[in-house]
């Protein structure tokens, strides 16, 4: 009898497992077939950048070192994309908006034509967010994480870009960038630059806001409040020195720094 009640028991605990499980899979599908993605080309659309080793401020910029804009359409080989314009003064030599690329989208795949070149390239891949994606720059691969929402409430996703072992993506290493959905590569929204990568701006720069219609897309305060991000960032109390690196597993860098990303002051920071 104590044998049977005991059998009885786990068949009921199973089932509200079972239940319990089915529920939330029902539950992030739902989430998943509601949610509202966010185009990256869009006419009048702003991205404003900062010098890598300007983005953390105590307080909000309120000058931006680098500032992309979309207007205006082009048609080129048949196919219909939008014109990006730079002001880049540290680059260009003047506060002048010169012509950067032309864009297109198609399937949430984004592609960009660089000025005087004729071939379009992969720039963003925004499909599939709940997937791991294997992609190639050329001969290059390399593999984009799973998406994780940044602001639950905005709804955006976040991709990391990682190398590729034995085919399969890796989160061991990352390739020190990221995508946001609707605003790109959190480096040089239009150019898929990794960390070891020659800037084509001659400098590094990071996306600090995205705005479209005065209404802000993106914020890059944003990305600090990511649900269960694959590469999460440790968070360090302040310390009497300032002058105190930690890498992205938690532990103090006593040496010279090379290039990647890091914590200081709790805050992440990029060389």
């Amino acid at each position: 009898m104590r044998k049977m009640c005991r059998l009885q028991r786990r068949c009921v605990f199973s089932m509200a497992v079972l239940l319990m499980l089915s529920f939330c899979i029902k539950k992030a599908v739902a989430q998943e077939q509601t949610h509202e993605y966010i185009p990256f080309v869009e006419e009048g659309k702003i991205w404003n950048c900062v010098l890598a080793d300007n983005i953390f401020f105590e307080e909000e910029a309120s000058a931006y070192d680098c500032i992309f804009t979309m207007r205006g359409d082009s048609v080129i080989g048949k196919q219909n994309y939008k014109k990006v314009y730079c002001e880049f003064e540290k680059y260009y030599g003047d506060k002048e908006q010169h012509y950067y690329c032309a864009v297109r989208e198609d399937s949430y795949r984004v592609f960009s034509i660089e000025q005087n070149e004729k071939d379009e390239k992969l720039l963003c891949d925004f499909s599939s967010p709940l997937e791991k994606l294997i992609l190639y720059r050329g001969d290059f691969q390399y593999g984009r994480s799973q998406g994780m929402h940044i602001l639950e409430s905005k709804g955006l996703f976040m991709f990391s870009l990682m190398g590729v072992i034995d085919g399969e993506v890796s989160d061991i290493y990352g390739l020190g960038t990221a995508w946001v959905e609707g605003v790109g590569n959190l480096g040089n929204p239009f150019a898929l630059e990794f960390w070891h990568d020659e800037p084509k701006l001659g400098s590094l720069i990071y996306v600090y806001s995205c705005i479209k219609d005065d209404e802000i897309i993106f914020e890059e305060w944003w990305t600090e409040t990511c649900d269960n991000p694959l590469t999460q960032v440790i968070t360090t109390t302040k310390s009497t020195s300032h002058n105190i690196y930690y890498d992205l597993q938690g532990r103090s860098v006593k040496s010279t720094l090379k290039h990647g990303i890091y914590v200081k002051d709790g805050r992440k920071v990029v060389k």
